[in-house]
């Protein structure tokens, strides 16, 4: 096997406790061996016996969400068609370098 599918593996080990996503991009919650659970770029959340974990993971999903819009989240903050957020994105870039 290549190196590259050796990293992969190493990245994703442990076991998926929940797959939060927005319709186009995705992330998973995974408790490792070592009882941690974090996301798959190692953000720590919580330890696997807190008593609060479901709430940590639940806080931790809400943050991701508010961080990863999809193109609908967009549309409703530009107030335009989802086909038109590349269009409105690009004039709002302009607006910043005025």
């Amino acid at each position: 096997m290549s190196d590259c599918f050796d990293e992969f593996d190493e990245e994703f080990s442990g076991k998926v406790l929940r797959h939060i996503s927005n319709g186009e991009t995705s992330v998973n919650v995974v408790r490792h061996g070592n009882d941690v659970v974090c996301d798959e770029d190692d953000y720590y959340i919580c330890d696997i016996n807190d008593e609060d974990i479901e709430d940590k993971i639940d806080e931790f999903a809400e943050g991701w969400r508010e961080m990863n819009w999809n193109r609908s989240d967009w549309a409703d903050y530009y107030g335009c068609d989802e086909e038109q957020v590349d269009d409105c994105m690009d004039d709002d870039m302009r607006d910043w370098d005025d």
